[in-house]
């Protein structure tokens, strides 16, 4: 957290605003993810995360086979 001094304005963001590298860009093209592993609550988390980070798809797996 930086310390805001005399004479500095502090910098904050609107409520349910997100950080601008968090805001994928326009031309960015989607990909597609494939996620493996055996512990369903941890897979499925992951995947929703790509999801917000802007996957396109999100294909899940518990093994290799």
């Amino acid at each position: 957290m930086a310390a805001v001094g005399l004479g500095q304005a502090a910098r904050t963001t609107p409520a349910g605003a997100l950080p601008a590298n968090m805001v994928p860009h326009p031309r960015e093209e989607l990909f597609t993810v494939l996620v493996v592993d055996d512990h369903p609550l941890l897979r499925e988390a992951i995947a929703a995360r790509l999801l917000q980070m802007g996957a396109g798809t999100v294909h899940e797996a518990a093994s290799m086979a």
